[in-house]
């Protein structure tokens, strides 16, 4: 078998002539003979690990990078054992963000060289993405044979610093500096281990290195501003903020941070002047993505909602601004001003079938059935959500609470018609048919949500709770019931109609002890406590019977009559 070395070098020579050859400064004539060449070399049969390879070259010089990664699988089956190609196939795979084909490849190399650290350190990338338990190792044994592999021990570090560890990142980025003392990523990375134990003198002296080391870099100056913003400092913060403007005027970080900062000492002119810089349109999906990493997923939700209400103050106009603050006024639990920007977004938005979505879910939450209904049939006239399940079902609902089930049930009938696999919506026809007291129709339905989904715990107590209620196969009712109970064992509808069962048995004792196990749970379904004084009666717990039925009367908003007449009975009786 050739050298590594050799072969890599032979093929380095012949891409090179190859580029030559057919670069594209040559003349038409040497361009038509390329033509020529080239068809003649794709042409011949891979008869060889070594055409195989220029063959994946060449398609990698074309960017055809699935082409060159089936060369190189070629290559390797003509020449099984030969390690340079296998770690370039892993490099390909690697390229395409194949992480557990790079990996699997790359530990089959480690077989036959176990102690090669730079195919360690590649394996600890590979896994970095997708399992950083196994990368932490990869680059621990990178290390163990190589202690001065720095690209192992900063990959190691930015783990510990994605995993909130600072001690250990600490410790690699120093062995980093250690062994290249100018590193500038090595002074920036400890900066901000250090502000992860909010240690800020340290973080301030670290990243103060890293910004004389490359002071055309802002990263350093950023993360000193957001110190001096922590430190109440605002002139350290205006002076970071100026050595950023002098690299980037339009820098879109700093100037949000500054900003809050103003506002945090109402200078909110200030901070509006600033921001005004970046309200054009050309800065939008920029700043939305800054507010989401930076701000949202770390919860600085107030920061978020104040710097995009400045913006719109400077006349920005963005739907994902308004969708943004609507979340965010949800966050700081002021649902009416987060309507308030939901009902801005026009329905033309590219976000609007979102949008529809959370302002159903609201105006239901709210209790305004009518307006969700309308916004939905508004968006699906013009074709806007039409295939989205979600907004069948709460259109469907809309009209339940609106009190009108045969246009609630036409709607769920024409949704299945779209969509007939929707468990969701067959379940909510089957309840809207049980309120129209279509008893047999309704388990129809119910029987299809279990066809669809065998463990749909609402389906299944329901069709139990049926059999129990009418007295019929109580057996199978217990059965169905207990499995919706394995799924759901807190339900206290699911409990309710379990103790049902057990009444209707005459096991009562069971009954009494289920049914309160649902009370405990929920204690505002009369028809709960209902069922618990009769089985209070039945145990002839007579105090308990009499305060559930109260209880049930109260809580009733139109109490039958039977149920007076079952407190009245037993009052007599006592």
């Amino acid at each position: 078998m050739m050298h590594l070395k050799n072969y890599f070098l032979h093929h380095t020579i012949i891409l090179i002539l190859l580029c030559l050859f057919i670069g594209t400064s040559a003349t038409p004539v040497l361009a038509k003979k390329s033509e020529i060449a080239l068809a003649d070399f794709s042409s011949r049969s891979l008869r060889t690990s070594e055409s195989a390879y220029m063959e994946a070259l060449i398609k990698i010089q074309e960017n055809d990078f699935k082409s060159a990664t089936i060369a190189l699988q070629k290559a390797i089956s003509l020449d099984p054992e030969n390690l340079f190609l296998k770690r370039e196939l892993a490099s390909l795979y690697f390229s395409q963000g194949d992480f557990t084909s790079s990996a699997h490849l790359l530990k089959d190399i480690l077989k036959n060289t176990p102690d090669d650290d730079e195919i360690w350190y590649l394996l600890g990338r590979s896994y970095q993405v997708s399992d950083r338990t196994q990368a932490e190792i990869a680059y621990k044994k990178a290390i163990s044979l190589n202690s001065k592999l720095i690209e192992a021990h900063f990959y190691l570090a930015s783990i510990y610093l994605d995993e909130k560890k600072p001690e250990n990142a600490i410790r690699s980025l120093n062995k980093v500096i250690e062994i290249t003392p100018n590193s500038f990523l090595g002074y920036y990375y400890l900066g901000q281990a250090y502000l992860l134990q909010n240690d800020l003198e340290r973080a301030k002296n670290y990243l103060n290195q890293a910004f004389q080391k490359n002071p055309n870099v802002i990263d350093p100056m950023q993360a000193l501003l957001g110190i001096a913003r922590l430190e109440n400092n605002l002139s350290e913060a205006i002076k970071w903020f100026k050595a950023i403007e002098t690299i980037n005027p339009k820098d879109i970080r700093s100037r949000i941070e500054l900003a809050f900062f103003l506002g945090f000492q109402n200078r909110n002119q200030e901070a509006k002047e600033i921001l005004c810089v970046i309200s054009g349109d050309q800065y939008q999906n920029e700043i939305i993505r800054v507010l989401r990493l930076g701000y949202i997923l770390t919860n600085r939700i107030r920061e978020t909602v104040y710097c995009l209400e400045l913006l719109v103050e400077c006349g920005a106009q963005f739907s994902q601004y308004d969708y943004f603050l609507a979340y965010g006024w949800k966050r700081l639990n002021n649902t009416q001003r987060s309507l308030n920007y939901l009902e801005k977004i026009p329905i033309t938005s590219d976000i609007y079938k979102e949008v529809l979505l959370q302002l159903a879910y609201e105006y239901l939450a709210q209790g305004r059935p009518q307006d969700a209904a309308l916004r939905i049939q508004q968006a699906f006239h013009q074709g806007i959500g039409v295939n989205n399940e979600n907004l069948y079902s709460l259109l469907i609902l809309s009209h339940e609470e609106l009190g009108e089930k045969d246009k609630a049930l036409l709607i769920a009938e024409k949704a299945l018609i779209r969509f007939p696999n929707n468990e969701s919506i067959w379940f909510q026809k089957g309840m809207i048919l049980n309120h129209l007291n279509r008893p047999q129709d309704a388990l129809s339905a119910m029987n299809q949500v279990l066809l669809l989904n065998p463990n749909h715990a609402e389906a299944l107590n329901y069709i139990g709770y049926y059999y129990a209620e009418n007295g019929i196969q109580l057996a199978e009712a217990e059965a169905l019931i207990q499995r919706a109970i394995s799924i759901s064992p807190q339900s206290p509808h699911i409990l309710d109609s379990l103790g049902w069962v057990y009444y209707k048995q005459g096991r009562y004792e069971e009954a009494f002890e289920t049914l309160e196990k649902s009370l405990s749970i929920r204690q505002n379904e009369p028809e709960i406590f209902e069922h618990a004084g009769d089985a209070a009666v039945k145990v002839k717990n007579y105090p308990k019977a009499i305060q559930y039925y109260q209880k049930a009367l109260e809580l009733s908003p139109m109490p039958s009559e039977k149920l007076y007449q079952k407190l009245e009975n037993l009052k007599k009786q006592l």
